[in-house]
């Protein structure tokens, strides 16, 4: 394990769990399967192996209590349907005594779906925090991230989404892919829909007013689109008139072939046209 080393540490981001008594296995020791699970899982979609090691060896820092507590919280939403459950001679049965009484199927449901929750929550929070380490900025998680202008799981809350933030979002970057696809070839050109996703990742504060603006308007559009209501095409013209009239703002829009479709040939008066206006 790379992040969690110590009982104390799952305990400290784990409430209401009862002292160990001697003999009996500790937090850590029943929970390590699952952490080592959350960890590969957090790297794997994440943060990249490389990144998650060169976190681990931090002291203290943000990032590293961060990716902590989330992988304890993964860890302990993943184990929670086996941590009442103990394999006995005669079969399978439910850990009980004469003061603790197993908690309903209910109560169980809604403790996994609060940790899930919670992690979600946490991970809102690390997405925001990645792109300020050049290195994650070229691996393949966030080349994911990057690959719509909603590089965060809290897009799902823009149209009215609040369980399940991770598991829906995956589910709708193919959709946002294809709706920008469309856009970027019939209004607003690849190349300047690539600047629009590196604008979004980063979120530079240095950003121009018209650049902002511009991409949050875009990014309503594909929510909209993304929800199926209806939009005139107009909306997207209007968008298309503020690009072409700053060409130093959206030079990627400027120099790319969907720019001509905006341009109306020029008129030239020559004598050898069929007509000749004097």
């Amino acid at each position: 394990m790379k992040l969690i080393t110590t009982d104390d540490q799952v305990r400290h981001n784990i409430p209401n769990v009862l002292v160990t008594v001697e003999g009996e296995a500790t937090l850590l020791e029943k929970l390590t399967p699952f952490i080592e699970q959350a960890e590969t899982w957090l790297a794997t979609n994440f943060t990249s192996s490389e990144l998650l090691q060169a976190i681990a060896a931090e002291q203290g820092t943000p990032l590293k209590e961060l990716c902590t507590r989330i992988v304890i919280t993964e860890a302990f939403r993943a184990a929670i349907p086996s941590l009442d459950v103990i394999l006995t001679p005669n079969g399978f049965g439910i850990v009980n005594n004469s003061t603790v009484v197993p908690a309903s199927r209910d109560r169980v449901e809604r403790l996994i779906l609060s940790l899930e929750s919670a992690r979600d929550e946490l991970l809102i929070s690390l997405l925001r925090l990645l792109p300020a380490h050049q290195e994650w900025l070229t691996t393949e998680q966030a080349a994911y991230f990057s690959s719509t202008m909603f590089p965060n799981i809290s897009m799902c809350r823009e149209i009215g989404i609040r369980d399940h933030l991770w598991q829906e979002y995956q589910a709708f970057v193919p959709q946002l892919q294809n709706i920008e696809r469309v856009l970027a070839e019939t209004y607003f050109s690849e190349a300047q829909m690539q600047v629009f996703r590196q604008e979004c990742m980063l979120w530079n504060p240095s950003t121009q007013p018209i650049m902002r603006s511009v991409i949050i308007t875009i990014r309503q559009l594909i929510l909209m689109v993304l929800m199926k209501h209806e939009l005139h095409v107009q909306q997207y013209y209007d968008v298309v008139n503020i690009i072409r009239e700053h060409p130093d703002v959206f030079p990627a829009w400027h120099s790319s072939p969907v720019a001509e479709l905006y341009t109306p040939p020029v008129f030239k008066n020559k004598k050898s046209s069929s007509a000749y206006w004097f």
